[in-house]
């Protein structure tokens, strides 16, 4: 039975955090957590979100439920597809996303929102090279010539997915690509173009495209992209979700980075351009429930340990004929939350981030184990964050075993099934480097050290 824990419910006592009303039968686990052994520097940007350009008319322009909701998570980079519309005007490029918004308001809404734009440039196999360079030399001089020039871009999206109807092949893409690069660098040489901005990158069933777009652009390329979602039309259950899933992000980073040093000759820094739980879920079973805030919080952790940049998909949810959740806050008040609330994955999220109600994750990963695959912990210094991640579908008794930090008392942040927003769940105390506490079964903690 999972319980709700509140701050007056709490018992403490020195060096353990009790939660009452706990199964006698709790599983036990140790993590420990070395603060002297960084693993990687993280930066504002490796903190993204997509703009869909999807809404029903709640936008990040003109709601401001939803662009405070936006605020709080203190993305350092919000992406965007752009394209010219048959008038000459700049507008979204996603398919049925609103034109009637124009790609000035768009930037402005990211900018104001303490952001860096990065803007997909308009990539199509059924027209001309020189027809892609020209819309690409124009949206940068567009935005140089009102005084505020942007300076990240990825070249097209998806042009491996046959589905696509502006598809084309690597060679083609690549050499699109390199025009595109030299051109944007010409005009300004702190512009930065990524690519290819693959549908998947699954080492497992062989990777031609990246293969090809690695050996004849890998030269260049300022940073590679490519999209991850847990599920889709492969399903899996909630434990595969969280176990071998989660793993396969860990597994494809190194893949890519290691494809990329022998194919490029170089290293090359990896952003994942779009990821989420599931894009195959309409009636939102999964991305509606506290599962997502788990998995979520799990992913970005494994992601950001791994090294690379991260965009979540989306702010908002596009085809509910198709998929339902995929926005951080609701659409259509899909699950019964309100219009512009936050989602469950809004929450993994945010155990990171802090949602603004605590401290944000530090600057630099540490070194961190744990001896069970259902417990998963990430650990930061510059502030000293832990996050636990516990999988298990009962209550975890968990002893941390701490590098580097001696005595104190740790706020608790807690997001739970029966309590899905992040909310403090008491204190627990340091001694001798070492605390116990318990999880709560399918949840996440956030424990904020002084």
């Amino acid at each position: 039975m999972r319980m709700k824990p509140t701050v007056a419910a709490v018992l403490l006592t020195a060096g353990s955090l009790l939660l009452p009303s706990l199964p006698a039968h709790a599983a036990t686990a140790t993590v420990t957590v070395d603060f002297t052994k960084p693993v990687t520097t993280l930066e504002a940007n490796d903190y993204g979100l997509d703009i869909t350009g999807y809404g029903n008319q709640h936008y990040i322009t003109n709601d401001t439920t939803h662009r405070e909701n936006v605020r709080k998570q203190g993305f350092g980079v919000l992406r965007m597809e752009l394209m010219y519309d048959a008038a000459g005007r700049l507008v979204c490029g996603g398919s049925y996303c609103d034109t009637a918004i124009t790609g000035d308001a768009w930037v402005a809404a990211i900018r104001q929102l303490g952001a860096e734009p990065m803007l997909i440039l308009p990539a199509d196999g059924r027209r001309s090279a020189a027809e892609d360079l020209a819309d690409a030399k124009n949206i940068y001089n567009h935005f140089k010539a009102a005084g505020t020039p942007v300076r990240k871009f990825i070249y097209g999206n998806e042009h491996d997915n046959g589905g696509n109807p502006k598809k084309m092949t690597a060679d083609e893409y690549s050499a699109r690509y390199n025009q595109v690069h030299d051109a944007l660098h010409v005009l300004d040489s702190a512009v930065q173009v990524g690519g290819p901005a693959l549908a998947a990158y699954e080492p497992q069933y062989g990777t031609p495209y990246m293969d090809t777009f690695l050996t004849l652009s890998g030269s260049r390329v300022d940073f590679i992209d490519y999209h991850d979602y847990g599920a889709g039309y492969a399903r899996y259950t909630p434990e595969e979700l969280l176990s071998t899933v989660i793993d396969s992000y860990r597994s494809d980073i190194a893949d890519l980075k290691a494809r990329t040093a022998r194919l490029a000759g170089r290293d090359v820094p990896i952003q994942i351009g779009e990821w989420n739980m599931d894009y195959s879920d309409p009636d939102g079973t999964l991305m509606l429930s506290h599962l997502a805030t788990v998995w979520g919080a799990a992913a970005l952790g494994t992601m950001l340990q791994s090294g690379v940049a991260t965009l979540l998909y989306g702010d908002k949810n596009g085809s509910a004929s198709k998929n339902t959740g995929l926005g951080i806050t609701s659409t259509e008040g899909e699950g019964g939350i309100p219009v512009s609330a936050p989602t469950p994955i809004y929450h993994g999220l945010g155990m990171f981030t802090g949602e603004g109600l605590f401290r944000h994750f530090g600057t630099t990963m540490v070194t961190t184990a744990s001896s069970t695959n259902l417990l998963r912990a990430f650990a930061s210094n510059g502030a000293k964050n832990i996050v636990l991640i516990n999988a298990d579908t009962t209550a975890t008794t968990t002893t941390l075993n701490l590098t580097g930090y001696q005595t104190g008392t740790a706020q608790v942040w807690q997001s739970t099934g029966t309590a899905g927003t992040p909310h403090k769940a008491g204190t627990v105390t340091v001694a001798n480097r070492t605390a116990t506490l318990t999880l709560p079964a399918r949840s996440v903690t956030t424990l904020v050290l002084p």
